[in-house]
């Protein structure tokens, strides 16, 4: 039925009524299953689940996640506490009646549920319709394969839409901060599952085979190895000099134990710890995983913006960079740009874009983090390359762009790729990566014949599609 001509109602109570006493305000809005309210004709503010078993609110509540209705608070009897992290609230109904009131206020200031699309979008303004302190919290399943997982956000999601990629992604871009350290986890670099096993192995072989023994040290010949190596016929034989040792502290003595690899049959102090992923079969160093803390994912102030805005596509963390401008000011200059040079031929300046590219073998491919790092860190070195009246921004993850009033960007280019050679040389020591950055620029001018300004976005399209013709 059109949401249009529903009626529309307050709050509205899903399953049999517990209590006779119940008000007539409540009989009135009761339904005994979802299907009951969708025919109704009702248009609810907020829903009331009574006691009901474990599967059935569930589907309820997918399915409302997934309707119409996904934005609406859904509140539960505090009975049903296996339902604390799905729902809004486990609370009496006059909290619940106080809370949707609240928040029926706020939508309206807010763009219509119907308009809002995207996974990313969907999860802000559910937020933003619950206040600053709603946050989506974490729950521990070991099924899942970053061992935590986000319920209320996971229903808001369609079956192609990956959830907890789309979270760390708003996180990162600084839309969505965190809350409350529960837990910190380290990822695999290839896969991003949490499912790690940790194993000592022998440091110069790699083999598992290893044992921690006591040693002995000979005196007569200075032989160090495990004490079963000394072992002959009952008595203490150095293997290399073949002394027989007597007495501790004369002949020999006890070192702290060390590692004996069975393998290779060498000794060390410490062993090597190797993370293997369950999941992917990649190993590295524990260095080399990604460490993530786990939170309760609230929205930053940045996150409030863009769904005032309206939209979140162009909402990036800023670049560590002394000349940065936030995209819509980017595009701005560069229409104010554009327009001078229409009208006064003589003002030149060039628009480049950079982007970073991996060039190595796929089993060297780069997690999104790590790009993410390498381009801050990039942008970092950028700064030394510019002038003052240079300006750059970030309008997605993996690319930058820069206006260069009266400058031409062929020797700026050089400049750019020895930083790039000299960042991939230092990063690619102990991560053996081959980066590179892909260039290209233009100098901008009005129509041919004409003073018509080209303008920010179509240049900016036409770039990036590669459908303009490089300086």
């Amino acid at each position: 039925m059109d949401t249009a001509i529903r009626t529309k109602a307050s709050l509205v109570f899903l399953g049999p009524l517990t209590t006779a006493a119940a008000p007539e305000s409540e009989r009135s809005v009761t339904y005994p299953d979802l299907d009951a309210l969708m025919r109704s004709g009702v248009q609810p503010q907020g829903i009331y689940l009574r006691s009901v078993p474990h599967q059935v609110w569930r589907n309820w509540l997918h399915r409302i996640r997934q309707s119409d209705w996904w934005n609406l608070p859904v509140f539960a009897e505090p009975a049903l506490r296996d339902a604390q992290l799905y729902v809004d609230a486990l609370c009496s109904v006059e909290r619940a009646r106080e809370i949707t009131e609240g928040m029926a206020l706020r939508r309206q200031t807010l763009p219509d549920p119907g308009d809002v699309l995207g996974l990313e979008e969907r999860l802000l303004y559910f937020l933003y319709e619950r206040g600053q302190q709603a946050g989506f919290r974490p729950l521990l399943d070991r099924d899942s394969d970053q061992l935590y997982r986000y319920p209320v956000a996971e229903q808001l999601a369609c079956a192609q839409e990956n959830v907890s990629q789309t979270l760390e992604e708003l996180r990162r871009r600084g839309l969505l901060r965190s809350e409350g350290l529960v837990d910190r986890t380290r990822l695999c670099s290839g896969c991003g599952s949490a499912h790690i096993h940790f194993v000592d192995v022998c440091p110069h072989c790699q083999s598992l085979d290893i044992r921690r023994e006591p040693t002995l040290h000979c005196f007569a010949c200075g032989h160090v190895s495990a004490e079963s190596q000394f072992v002959e016929g009952g008595t203490l034989a150095c293997p290399k000099c073949h002394v027989h040792l007597r007495h501790i502290g004369v002949d020999y003595d006890k070192p702290l134990a060390q590692y004996h690899c069975r393998s290779c049959q060498r000794s060390s102090v410490d062993s090597m710890v190797q993370a293997r992923c369950l999941d992917c079969a990649r190993t590295s160093t524990p260095d080399e995983l990604e460490v993530r803390e786990v939170g309760t994912l609230m929205l930053s102030a940045s996150g409030r913006q863009s769904v005032r805005n309206g939209g979140v596509g162009e909402a990036y963390p800023p670049l560590k960079a002394r000349n940065y401008v936030d995209p819509q000011g980017f595009k701005r200059m560069l229409d104010w740009a554009s327009d001078i040079q229409a009208r006064n031929p003589q003002f030149s300046f060039h628009l480049m874009r950079m982007e970073l590219e991996h060039t190595g073998l796929p089993d060297q491919q780069l997690s999104s983090w790590q790009v993410t790092e390498l381009l801050d860190e990039f942008a970092v070195r950028l700064n030394a390359q510019l002038r003052e009246s240079d300006l750059i921004t970030r309008v997605d993850e993996h690319s930058l762009w820069v206006i260069l009033p009266y400058t031409m960007p062929q020797g700026l280019q050089s400049r750019i790729e020895k930083a790039m050679e000299k960042l991939a040389q230092e990063e690619g020591e102990s991560k053996h990566l081959a980066l590179s950055v892909r260039l290209r620029s233009m100098e901008v001018k009005a129509v041919t014949g004409g003073k018509e300004a080209p303008s920010a976005s179509n240049l900016m399209q036409k770039m990036q599609a590669g459908t303009l013709q490089e300086a």
